[in-house]
C-alpha cells in the first residue's frame, strides 16, 4: 500500500486537496502523503461500517 508521487500529486492539484478542499500547498510532500492516506483510511472505515449492518 504505497502512494506513488504521481497519485499523490494527482489529488493535490493547485495545492488544494480535491477530497476536502484544504490548502496543502505549504505542506511537505510527506505531509501531503499523510493527508492523502488519512482520506484513504476514512474511505476504508466507511466501507467497513456499512458491512457491519
Amino acid at each position: 500500500m504505497g502512494i506513488s508521487k504521481s497519485q499523490t500529486y494527482g489529488s493535490m492539484k493547485k495545492g488544494l486537496c480535491t477530497k476536502c478542499g484544504k490548502d496543502v500547498s505549504k505542506l511537505s510532500w510527506k505531509q501531503q502523503q499523510d493527508h492523502e492516506f488519512m482520506h484513504l483510511k476514512e474511505i476504508e472505515e466507511k466501507k467497513n461500517q456499512t458491512k457491519l449492518f
